[in-house]
C-alpha cells in the first residue's frame, strides 16, 4: 500500500512526504521529479511543449506505473491536480492525505518560492483554493489542517494514522473532514467580507465537489 500527499502550492507536500517516508520506511517518490527526469526537461518546458491531450496521456501512464507499485510515499505534484483520471488512478493505490494550507498562510511561509502560482500572488492562490479544494478533499482519506504546522509535524500525524491503518472513505471519515474544514472556511469567508447566506453558500460549495453555483452565488 502507498501513502500519498496532495495539496495546493506552498503547503509543503514534498517536504512532508519525504519526512513521512523516513518515519515509515517507505520509498519516497516525487511525481514532478519522476516526470522531469524521464523527459529530461523542466516542468515549465513540459507545460509549454506538450498539448493538453499529450500531457493528460503522459500523466495517466505515469499514474498507472506508480499505482502498480507498493510501499511508496508519493508527493503528488501540481500537474496531477487538474487531471481527474490520473489523480484517481494514483489515489486508488493507497491512502491519500490532503494538506490543507490556507492561501494566506502559503504566501506567509512561502515554502515553494519558485512555484509559478506562488509568484503570481495571493489572488491567484485564492482562485486555486476555490477551484480545487473540494475536489482534493473528496479524493483524500484524511485532511490535515496545515496552518501553523511544520512539514515534520504533519508527517508525524500522517505516519501515525497510516501505521494504525486508515479505514478508507467511509461516511464517518467524510464527516470528520467536513468538521475540520468548516472553521477554516468560515474564517476565510469572513476575511473576504462574506456574511450570513453568502458565507453558508461558499462553505457548502467547497464541501460539495461538483456543486454548481449560480451567478447570484459566490
Amino acid at each position: 500500500m502507498n501513502l500519498l500527499f496532495l495539496g495546493l502550492p506552498g503547503c509543503g507536500v514534498r517536504e512532508t512526504a519525504r519526512a513521512a517516508a523516513e518515519r515509515l520506511g517507505l520509498r519516497f517518490v516525487d511525481t514532478d521529479e519522476v516526470l522531469t527526469r524521464n523527459l529530461s526537461m523542466s516542468l515549465q518546458d513540459v507545460y509549454s511543449l506538450f498539448t493538453p491531450e499529450a500531457l493528460r496521456d503522459l500523466l495517466e501512464r505515469l499514474a498507472g506505473q506508480l499505482a502498480g507499485g507498493d510501499g511508496y510515499c508519493i508527493a503528488v505534484g501540481d500537474c496531477f491536480l487538474d487531471e481527474p483520471g490520473a489523480l484517481d488512478t494514483l489515489v486508488s493505490s493507497g491512502r491519500a492525505v490532503c494538506l490543507d494550507l490556507s492561501p494566506e498562510e502559503a504566501v506567509s511561509v512561502c515554502r515553494e518560492p519558485d512555484h509559478p502560482s506562488l509568484r503570481r500572488g495571493l489572488f491567484r492562490l485564492r482562485e486555486l483554493y476555490d477551484e480545487r479544494r473540494g475536489r482534493l478533499a473528496a479524493a483524500c482519506d484524511m485532511i490535515l489542517p496545515a496552518d501553523g504546522r511544520t512539514p515534520e509535524d504533519l508527517a508525524e500525524l500522517a505516519a501515525a494514522r497510516f501505521a494504525a491503518g486508515l479505514s478508507g472513505r467511509t461516511s464517518d471519515a467524510l464527516e470528520e473532514n467536513s468538521r475540520l474544514l468548516v472553521p477554516l472556511l468560515s474564517a476565510r469567508a469572513e476575511l473576504l467580507g462574506m456574511t450570513g447566506d453568502e458565507k453558508e453558500r461558499y462553505i457548502a460549495a467547497v464541501l460539495t465537489p461538483g456543486r454548481e453555483t449560480s451567478k447570484g452565488e459566490i
